[in-house]
């Protein structure tokens, strides 16, 4: 996805697929944030879940260039 650079909010939806495959089912948690986007710098969205099975999730963006992380909620730092 391209956006303009600026201030965006978005929602994001979390799937599982199936072996890697793009056949998903329906969103199980989604994650609304607000960020920033700079001119030229590509983002990656992650997530994990906060406990196995729970559909509860960490879901945060990261500027690649720089690592750090622009939006959302990321789990502390040894976090299981």
């Amino acid at each position: 996805m391209q956006v303009s650079a600026g201030d965006h909010a978005g929602l994001f939806y979390i799937y599982l697929c199936n072996g890697g495959t793009t056949q998903c089912n329906n969103s199980i948690a989604d994650a609304q944030f607000s960020f920033r986007a700079e001119a030229g710098h590509i983002y990656r969205v992650h997530a994990r879940e906060q406990v196995n099975g729970s559909n509860r999730f960490w879901v945060w963006l990261v500027d690649e260039a720089t690592g750090d992380v622009v939006g959302g909620t990321p789990p502390a730092s040894g976090s299981s």
